[in-house]
């Protein structure tokens, strides 16, 4: 078995507040928050055992930065310069696993090729963007917003908006404050525990996958489903507005929040249970969102946005997606 690796380690003084973007291609990455005016990264790459291995190790290496209180990670993979590189032809590039402590009011971008990622412990906005592995967030105060093309994502303890698309791949959020929910997904269905914001809304577009949506037996919210082959299950106390042939509008313990699910294939379900009481860590909540500034990198001054109420998560996934374009 082949043990070769290299060790990247550097610490940035930033503050209280960092704004922190990573980029990889393959390898797990391990981002947490902490008490302390800094930013930690250790990475590590590891020789892969497949041919090319050797070659592509070589011609990859960890660059990290800092500019003020942003700090930027990313993983290089160079070999343009070799006759395969010319041709078009992709080689494997290793694994750079990350592991990464940031102030826990940070704001933190994260973008992946393959491979898991964990946030936790973040008082302000998270994006993570993955084509293939699992995501899990954990004790966020901030907004999330999640493009998974593959790999299930995971949530717990989010207190804050929460907006996805998702392609194969499901989401669970399990106790969650939502103050609200929207979710783009192709063949894959989202399951959201939390209370309702009175003035929320809590939306799904599917064309393959359900809406599974628990709260407390006495939240309130209005209800409309509009599906081509789908129904709605509900055992709160609710009176129906209006049912039909493809479409649904019901009122739940006298309305408040709004709920939505626009799917082709895909039910809707609607539950009551008691919220988890087990105790949650607290990050802190970051402080509001300064105005962008001409440093500013588009993706966290998309973030801050997010943060001042300028955007809702939609828009903002919609501008996140036009980056990866350019």
């Amino acid at each position: 078995m082949n043990t070769e690796e290299e060790r990247y380690e550097k610490t940035f003084q930033v503050g209280d507040r960092a704004e922190f973007s990573l980029v990889n291609v393959r390898g797990h990455i391990q981002v947490r928050g902490w008490d302390r005016p800094e930013v930690h990264i250790t990475a590590v790459k590891r020789l892969g055992s497949y041919l090319g291995a050797q070659r592509a190790y070589e011609e990859t290496w960890v660059e990290m930065e800092q500019s003020g209180h942003r700090v930027t990670a990313r993983t290089v993979v160079g070999g343009r310069d070799s006759i395969f590189g010319w041709l078009g032809v992709s080689r494997t590039p290793p694994e750079v696993n990350y592991d990464v402590q940031v102030p826990v009011s940070s704001q933190v971008s994260i973008r992946t090729v393959g491979g898991p990622m964990e946030v936790s412990d973040i008082g302000g906005a998270v994006y993570a963007k993955s084509v293939s592995g699992d995501v899990q967030l954990a004790n966020i105060q901030g907004s999330a917003m999640i493009h998974a093309v593959s790999g299930v994502t995971t949530v717990e303890n989010l207190k804050g908006n929460f907006g996805a698309k998702l392609v194969s791949g499901d989401a669970k959020l399990v106790n969650c404050q939502l103050s609200s929910l929207w979710a783009k997904a192709v063949s894959a269905s989202v399951s959201a525990q939390t209370n309702l914001s009175p003035q929320g809304s809590y939306a799904v577009n599917s064309v393959s996958g359900n809406f599974r949506l628990v709260v407390p037996r006495e939240a309130r919210c209005s209800v409309r489903a509009k599906t081509t082959s789908g129904r709605v299950y509900c055992d709160l106390p609710c009176r129906v507005v209006e049912g039909g042939r493809g479409f649904w509008q019901g009122v739940i313990n006298e309305g408040g929040a709004s709920v939505e699910l626009r799917s082709v294939s895909g039910n809707l379900f609607i539950g009551g249970a008691e919220m988890e009481s087990r105790p949650a860590a607290e990050p802190r909540m970051a402080p509001p969102a300064p105005a962008s500034g001409p440093d500013d990198t588009p993706e966290m001054a998309i973030l801050r946005e997010v943060e001042r109420g300028e955007l809702t998560v939609d828009q903002a996934l919609a501008k996140l997606a036009e980056l990866d374009k350019a």
